[in-house]
């Protein structure tokens, strides 16, 4: 699956705009807000509906203007599949092949889009929920059950907390233990699996990118290596009840990254960690066309502010071996690609 043609409305300052990209490389070029990063970003919304840059998105609509949209058209092996998404207000109308839809998960499994940006930091810096929405994503689109588990373990989670909050009906919270544990159960062994897989997969781009070295990958599901979950709830039953919200389980899991059986974060320079995060999210882009046969797209947001020309030759040396879709936004134009990529597109914005 791959955008053949993409045509924006009042999506921030790019007040009316389309184009037609190539289904390999994509190069954005353009002085500092000339709207590179919000071209990007309108990718990015059109398959989460949501932005990688503000939580607000009224802001995405241009100003002065009442609705902005995002349209594009997929080619899935010949078939053509129009899609798009309309904010207008607080209402937002998803569309695919003509027809509304009320999932955001449709439009992420029918567009299947990866980001490195300058915020892409946080996946080592930043908590765990950080990773976890790295983790997530690479599994909700290689196990088709994870959506389902994880909306049951989330509504679950919300009705359990509900009745820790409320005083009258504190009793009932262990109630939502067996849908919790069921729920949580699938999507930890999902998790695990995928981690084993990622650990087999991404050292290799690691030592190729960053150095040599042992890299280990670490999955922390939310409570204690040695209980069961359900045992876990238990244990933290009075812990629960005290802070009014549960303590265990999937939404408490985390990632740890390792390099020879230290934490990376305490091997490697900053520098060096902006090669990792590049590495992992790409590495990460390629083991879902790897495993899937289907291209994804990813986007990559000032690649010159995120790595230095030996490790961005590095990087697209091993991007051109695969058949991602690429849109990479740059200030000034280079020819660092043209070794590796003869079909591509170049977008001059100003």
């Amino acid at each position: 699956m791959t955008i053949e043609f993409i045509k924006l409305s009042c999506f921030r300052n790019l007040e009316s705009f389309e184009f037609s990209p190539s289904k390999s490389l994509n190069l954005i070029h353009g002085q500092n807000a000339s709207g590179k990063t919000s071209l990007l970003e309108s990718l990015f919304y059109l398959s989460r509906a949501r932005s990688f840059r503000t939580s607000n998105t009224s802001k995405l609509v241009s100003y002065g203007q009442d609705t902005m949209s995002v349209f594009a058209r997929l080619n899935n092996e010949g078939r053509k599949i129009p899609i798009g998404i309309q904010k207008s207000g607080s209402k937002q109308t998803l569309r695919i092949d003509s027809e509304n839809v009320n999932k955001i998960s449709e439009m992420s499994e029918i567009l299947p889009l990866q980001i490195i940006h300058p915020e892409s930091h946080r996946l080592i810096e930043g908590g765990p929920v950080f990773r976890r929405q790295f983790l997530d994503w690479g599994v909700f689109h290689v196990e088709h059950g994870f959506f389902a588990a994880w909306n049951r373990y989330r509504q679950a989670l919300k009705q359990r907390n509900a009745a820790l909050r409320e005083p009258k009906f504190k009793g009932t919270f262990t109630s939502w233990n067996a849908e919790l544990c069921e729920s949580g159960e699938i999507i930890n062994q999902y998790r695990k699996n995928y981690v084993t897989q990622l650990e087999s997969f991404v050292p290799k781009y690691l030592n190729q990118l960053i150095g040599t070295g042992e890299y280990g990958f670490k999955y922390l599901s939310g409570w204690g290596e040695d209980l069961s979950f359900d045992t876990a709830l238990d244990a933290a039953a009075s812990l629960d009840q005290s802070r009014g919200f549960t303590t265990v389980g999937p939404h408490r899991a985390d990632l740890k990254i390792s390099l020879d059986g230290r934490l990376i974060e305490d091997r490697i320079s900053r520098g060096q960690q902006k090669i990792l995060i590049s590495t992992l999210l790409m590495a990460q882009a390629i083991f879902f066309e790897s495993t899937t046969k289907r291209v994804c797209v990813l986007l990559i947001d000032d690649i010159a502010a995120e790595l230095d020309s030996k490790h961005r030759s590095g990087l697209i040396e091993v991007l051109s071996e695969f058949k991602l879709q690429l849109f990479v936004s740059s200030i000034n134009p280079t020819k660092e690609w043209d070794n590796y990529y003869q079909d591509k597109e170049t977008i001059l914005l100003d």
